[in-house]
């Protein structure tokens, strides 16, 4: 049976480094969280569920995929992630994106899928600037693990004393959008 595959993705923050919501800066025509889950839905299909929290009301108004509020969300990210993860079907894989990385192509994530899918017994992380971070995919036999995460610890402890990861080269997750500066960084493009 083909595994199945949904992306999770983190929107849940209040940008504050930024000090607007990132979720809506507009790029290419949309918001950058409009460009992910467009990103994601060319990959994995109708299988997208978005974690908001910080003014979740607004965003969700121009969400045409599943979403779920974390009432936690000033905990960090690890409660999103296991908030999200907990709304899935137990089965699935799971593609965690940011709707901060604007770069991040549908021949990437169709590539990290794909090697994943040659391996589907472990994650496939994405390798960029001499570390690996997200996008990454976690296999159905990780959930319990993503639920466990709390407060700010992200996916990445999880994976940091795992040998036998997927490493996927992906240079366009290096870049994403935290500061001002990396605002007009994605303006001149």
């Amino acid at each position: 049976m083909p595994t199945e595959i949904w992306a999770l993705i983190l929107a849940a923050g209040e940008s504050r480094r930024l000090g607007s919501p990132k979720q809506q800066l507009q790029w290419q025509g949309r918001t950058l969280l409009q460009h992910a889950v467009q990103t994601a839905r060319a990959v994995v299909g109708e299988h997208i569920m978005v974690v908001l929290g910080c003014q979740a009301e607004r965003l969700s108004r121009d969400l045409d995929c599943d979403w779920t509020t974390n009432p936690k969300w000033q905990e960090g990210m690890g409660s999103s992630l296991a908030l999200g993860a907990s709304r899935l079907p137990e089965h699935a894989a799971v593609l965690i994106l940011l709707c901060d990385q604007p770069r991040i192509t549908v021949a990437d994530l169709a590539e990290l899928r794909d090697r994943f899918l040659s391996r589907p017994e472990n994650p496939a992380v994405s390798v960029y600037q001499q570390t690996w971070g997200v996008p990454v995919l976690f296999p159905p036999t990780w959930r319990s693990r993503l639920l466990g995460l709390t407060g700010d610890r992200g996916a990445r402890a999880l994976l940091r004393d795992q040998e036998n990861l997927t490493r996927v080269p992906m240079e366009n997750a290096a870049f994403d959008v935290d500061t001002p500066a990396d605002r007009q960084q994605l303006e001149q493009q």
